[in-house]
């Protein structure tokens, strides 16, 4: 479950019921997620709209997906 609030997003995890809220570049990246997105092309966009080194962007996100992995609140498949 998720609201957005302004250009954030709050997660919930309804198994758990921890919250986790993710600032405005993480809740586009989760946004992008939603709508079907695979990782690489959520990385792709967000590299075009913020001025950010890509490699710092990588890292970012790896570790983003790993937070949300550990609370269950995505899974990763191949395809």
């Amino acid at each position: 479950m998720c609201t957005f609030v302004d250009q954030d997003v709050v997660l919930l995890n309804t198994h758990s019921n921890k919250y986790f809220a993710l600032d405005e570049v993480g809740a586009q990246f989760w946004d992008l997620l939603r709508d079907g997105k695979q990782v690489n092309h959520a990385y792709k966009e967000l590299l075009k709209e913020y001025e950010v080194a890509s490699d710092q962007l990588e890292k970012d996100i790896l570790e983003l997906l790993d937070a949300l992995m550990e609370n269950g609140l995505v899974e990763i498949t191949s395809g």
